[in-house]
């Protein structure tokens, strides 16, 4: 009498072919073997473990798709010389043949051997999915039943072998095996397709948004829609970022795509530039160094183009969560949450880096796929220097034509001080001519009257009395007509437009008496004046540079306030210090403040152009210039000069003036 009745084998059979007709993708791989396990405990088969094995010919590796009474075991890419082989069983590569014939093959199962066998995989750094089975016996009894594609693996204790009946059930199972093993095939082609798919998709995502690119900024955007397009592709990564390799200037720069939580949880000092609602771009810029920066595996992955996986463990985890936290200033470690798998694919000019929390997230399949978006990344980064040049081009010439502009208006103003210098001199040097005689003919008139009898009437006297200070404020009002035309004269230097040496001291001096209006009452001027030795300079454009300098101050004073000014020499500069007690600048304005036409002045009160010209008359003189401010409490421009001056010309726009 069998021990299983038709009926129940073929209700069995026909519920394990509902399963594969069922299958929706590949990975329903673990959906039937766990079918299968329940169809064969149906039967009373009582199996200790049941597997489905897939054989890859063409790579020759295999993947195991088990279940035992504990759940789910599972591995992938196992190399056939490795694959596990009970004591005298021939290896894989020799059994293929002998399971394309049909054969099926038999043997005990020693569990040190499998024990062993485990440990040995786990060497080779493939991943168990799953629980590991727990032996309870010393040895079993192991089955493999081949189907087209792979085999079944079933275990039973010792004591109660596979009979023929048993093994006939099995083969039934099989023989629907390979059925389902031809679905899993086109399911697989079919899933691979739609991958490919996607991942063109994505790509093309990323090309759009490149075109789309206007302005250096919009960088940011495309890393963004990279970053999103890899997430819905499946990937699992915490952080994403394009590693910058410039070897012509040295520099490496992390471009760091993090999800906004990042800068509410960690709360980084690196400043962050808003993307979108959801996340941030963080820019780190370091000085190459050789072994240190970049990291040599990496430099070594970005100049031979491989890919670079690296799993973080113990003390290497702890340095590097700390490198981390000091680059990016955060002021609460991240530690405990830094991720352990960093993974880096080369691009012309860098490395995509992304990083998860254990090495499992990041799959090779995610490595094709960078491999793919390396490509548009490349263009986009190209496409990025390329915008970021003609940015600066656009902005040298932006520059240039101020310039232009700018020394078009000193030499009108120029003409105009020579035309006011000259139609003030001549009717002033008449008054003052015409003072001495009238001084003299008054002392005269004094003297003569003084020799007749009785002198001159007391009426007489008060009526000399107030001539003599009518004269006396006569001549100060003079004095005071031709020390403005002279400092006029000066700050225009209409009488040494060229390249001299010219002592500063004496330049701010003249600025600040063309300023007294302004001042007057209202603002106290500190001097700090060191002694200056005289430098190679062009007077009437540094003149410039203090008189904006001094106006923006004096304009940033609402109500009583102080300017200080100080001049020192030191290591062969010099140094010119402007501060103001005024309003201070926004911190979002510091880096626009030398930008050409940008201006917080209200309409009709700044062009935005003084500081930007200044900037420029400073760096043509091979020497910079910083601001300092706090909001409220004022601002500090300091100047350095070299003390050696430069050589002449300075500038392009320099070779034209002297043309002109």
């Amino acid at each position: 009498m069998t021990q299983f009745s038709n009926e129940r084998v073929h209700e069995a059979v026909t519920q394990f072919s509902s399963a594969i007709l069922t299958m929706q993708s590949a990975d329903d791989l673990e959906r039937l073997v766990v079918a299968l396990w329940v169809e064969m405990q149906a039967l009373g088969l009582d199996v200790e473990y049941c597997g489905i094995n897939i054989l890859h010919a063409s790579n020759r590796t295999l993947d195991f798709y088990g279940v035992h009474e504990t759940g789910l075991f599972m591995a992938e890419g196992i190399p056939f010389s490795d694959a596990f082989q009970c004591a005298n069983q021939p290896c894989l590569d020799e059994m293929l043949d002998l399971f394309k014939e049909g054969q099926v093959l038999r043997c005990t199962m020693q569990t040190q051997e499998l024990a062993q066998w485990l440990q040995r995989i786990e060497g080779l750094g493939i991943q168990f999915t799953g629980t590991i089975p727990v032996a309870k016996e010393a040895e079993y009894h192991l089955v493999e039943v081949p189907f087209k594609g792979g085999t079944i693996t079933l275990v039973r204790t010792l004591a109660r072998p596979f009979d023929d009946e048993a093994m006939s059930i099995i083969r039934s199972f099989s023989q629907i095996l390979s059925f389902g093993y031809a679905r899993y095939e086109d399911l697989r082609k079919l899933q691979h397709q739609n991958l490919e798919l996607k991942v063109g998709l994505a790509i093309d995502r990323v090309h759009v948004e490149v075109l789309a690119m206007q302005k250096s900024e919009d960088w940011a955007k495309v890393l963004n829609v990279m970053r999103k397009q890899l997430l819905d592709l499946g990937m699992k990564f915490a952080g994403c970022g394009i590693n910058i390799i410039d070897e012509a200037a040295q520099r490496f720069r992390q471009h760091i795509v993090l999800p906004a939580l990042i800068r509410e949880k960690f709360r980084p000092l690196l400043p962050s530039v808003p993307i979108d609602e959801e996340t941030d771009l963080y820019v780190a810029e370091h000085v190459m160094e050789p072994g240190k920066v970049p990291s040599p595996a990496a430099m070594e992955a970005w100049k031979n183009k491989t890919i670079l996986r690296r799993v973080l463990e113990g003390e290497e985890l702890v340095r590097a969560a700390e490198r981390s936290s000091r680059y990016m200033g955060f002021e609460v470690s991240p530690a405990d949450a830094y991720p352990r798998c960093l993974l880096d694919v080369p691009f012309s000019h860098g490395l995509i880096a992304l990083s998860a929390p254990r090495e499992e997230d990041l799959t090779v399949a995610d490595e094709s796929v960078l491999q793919q978006m390396a490509q548009a990344i490349s263009v986009a980064y190209t496409r990025f220097l390329d915008i970021q040049e003609l940015e600066r081009k656009n902005r040298e010439l932006n520059e240039a034509q101020t310039q232009l502009v700018q020394s078009a208006k000193l030499a009108a103003m120029g003409q105009l001080v020579a035309g006011v210098a000259h139609e003030i001199n001549t009717p002033l040097g008449t008054i003052n001519s015409n003072f001495d005689v009238t001084s003299r003919a008054l002392n005269i008139i004094r003297e003569e009257m003084t020799k007749h009898p009785g002198g001159p009437s007391n009426k007489s006297q008060q009526m000399f009395s107030t001539l003599d200070s009518l004269m006396n404020v006569n001549r100060l009002a003079c004095a005071r007509i031709i020390r403005i035309v002279r400092d006029l004269r000066n700050f225009a230097r209409l009488d040494e437009a060229d390249f001299k040496e010219a002592n500063l001291n004496e330049s701010i001096e003249g600025t600040l008496s063309l300023l007294q209006h302004e001042l007057r009452d209202r603002i106290e001027v500190i001097r700090e004046f060191s002694e200056l030795p005289l430098i190679p300079c062009y007077p009437n454009r540094l003149n410039q540079v203090f008189m904006n300098l001094l106006v923006n101050a004096i304009q940033a004073i609402a109500g009583k306030g102080q300017i200080r000014i100080r001049t020192q020499v030191k290591d062969q500069h010099l140094y010119v210090t402007i501060s103001d007690s005024g309003s201070g600048i926004k911190p979002e304005h510091l880096d626009k403040i030398f930008d050409p036409g940008f201006t917080t002045k209200g309409v009709g009160v700044g062009t935005g152009l003084g500081l930007s010209i200044s900037a420029r008359i400073v760096h043509d003189h091979q020497g910079t210039i910083s601001v300092e401010t706090e909001l409220g409490r004022g601002t500090t421009f300091t100047i350095t000069l070299p003390v050696q001056g430069v050589p002449e010309p300075i500038s392009s726009v320099s070779r034209a003036e002297r043309q002109r």
